[in-house]
């Protein structure tokens, strides 16, 4: 697990260098657990939302989705060295509009590993009815 903290009057979530993976589900926790620490209200602002695992029926379920709010991105507590690789995975990771997801991107990598989930599309037409056309999208 990464070694996660929170610089709340920038707005950073900040990482170690040396962290070569960092969970989106475990960083959403230890937001949540800073959140619930400080006793954040309604009225001050969160650091990140998430939604999904809604279940599809059949064991299959959507992906998740973090969303940093209100300014807030990442960013790594030292200088990084140049070509410094980051894995960023457990769901999918968005800023709101008009906000970078990460500071001093010009020496790190990020890679993300999105994930995908199940699709179930139905297409109406002709006298015999509906098609449903279901379409795994797992990796």
């Amino acid at each position: 697990m990464a070694n996660i903290g929170f610089d709340h009057f920038n707005k950073f979530i900040l990482h170690d260098e040396i962290d070569t993976a960092i969970d989106i589900i475990e960083t959403y926790s230890e937001a949540k657990d800073e959140e619930d620490f400080l006793h954040i209200s309604m009225t001050t602002d969160v650091i990140m939302t998430a939604s999904g695992k809604d279940d599809l029926g059949g064991g299959k379920f959507t992906g998740v989705t973090v969303v940093l709010k209100n300014g807030w991105t990442f960013k790594s507590r030292t200088v990084p060295a140049v070509g410094t690789k980051i894995k960023i995975s457990g769901g999918n990771t968005i800023a709101e509009s008009g906000n970078e997801l990460f500071t001093n991107v010009e020496k790190i990598h990020y890679e993300f590993d999105q994930s995908t989930s199940p699709a179930l599309i139905t297409a109406g037409g002709g006298s015999s009815g509906g098609v449903n056309f279901f379409r795994s999208l797992d990796r």
